[in-house]
């Protein structure tokens, strides 16, 4: 069966004053999905989410949460959907705790949830004091608490792990997968390129307002099985290669990427009947390396946009 769009972006432009922030951005994200926007900073991730959730209002294009234009059905098209995104928002004079309860008699969540949620967010006695006392990390987990009380069906996070410590990440990852196969469908932009490959099913790369490039999750990964084989008679090699599997050559180097180690080691025995194999090299290509290939040197600066 297939999966329900939960958010539809199509042709979303944005320009501020004669810049042009955004350009024809064209994706839906579905049920029980995990989408990663990557990119430099300035690329326009959170321009993304901010016309998602219409803090901006676009210059052009529609967008649909759960079938509602945000625009011109903005209540039906927000109710379920949670947001972090920017500054945290709470009142600061208040404790972390009525915060809680505030936002969760707003969105109908009863007291067991909202206990639940304070005991997600890690704050324990701490929940008791006014949240202008918080730390940059505390208030984090405020935040991000409240953007998921009420298990929203869509869910827009920018860089959720800012001010976060290890704890606090790994119990985030833990509710997000959570989330996810209770058939939420979250859109989530990050520095942190290893915690984004641990969780995303999707990714979208941006740059200059535009996507570049949309790879699924086993694209990446299936690229861990990637070697790269240097060998005596580059000719000999490619006769054995041709039609069997794809692959790149530079002189007496050949890439190429497998299913699976059993498909490698079939593959070798037949190289090395053909050629000497001189050297084999395993081409470990992880999200990181992959973002360093797309767009140049990598900026893990996470606290800019």
């Amino acid at each position: 069966m297939d999966k329900k769009e939960i958010l539809s972006v199509q042709n979303l432009c944005m320009t501020i004053g004669k810049k042009k922030i955004l350009k024809e951005i064209d994706f839906s994200s579905y049920e029980a999905e995990i989408i990663g926007l990557l990119g430099p900073n300035g690329s326009g991730k959170s321009t993304i989410m901010k016309c998602i959730s219409t803090v901006y209002i676009p210059t052009k294009g529609t967008i649909r949460i759960n079938g509602h234009n945000v625009m011109e059905e903005h209540d039906l098209a927000m109710k379920g959907c949670g947001i972090s995104i920017e500054g945290p928002v709470y009142y600061p004079h208040m404790s972390g705790m009525d915060n809680l309860k505030l936002i969760g008699s707003y969105k109908g969540v009863k007291k067991e949830k909202i206990d639940e949620i304070a005991d997600f967010s890690g704050l324990g006695d701490r929940l008791k004091d006014s949240v202008k006392t918080y730390s940059l990390g505390m208030k984090q987990r405020l935040s991000l608490s409240m953007a998921i009380i009420n298990d929203p069906k869509l869910i827009l996070l920018d860089e959720p792990t800012n001010g976060l410590d290890p704890d606090a990440v790994f119990s985030l990852r833990e509710e997000l997968l959570r989330l996810k196969e209770k058939g939420a469908s979250i859109l989530i932009s990050s520095h942190s390129l290893g915690e984004m490959e641990k969780i995303c099913d999707r990714f979208l790369f941006i740059k200059n307002g535009e996507i570049i490039c949309e790879l699924g999750a086993e694209q990446v990964y299936d690229k861990l099985h990637t070697y790269r084989i240097v060998v005596d008679h580059i000719t000999s090699a490619e006769r054995i290669l041709a039609g069997q599997i794809p692959y790149k050559k530079m002189n007496n180097m050949i890439e190429c990427s497998f299913q699976n180690e059993n498909e490698f080691a079939a593959m070798i025995r037949q190289l090395s009947n053909a050629a000497q194999i001189l050297s084999i090299e395993h081409a470990h290509i992880d999200l990181e390396t992959l973002y360093k290939e797309i767009y140049g040197d990598y900026d893990d600066t996470a606290n800019k946009k």
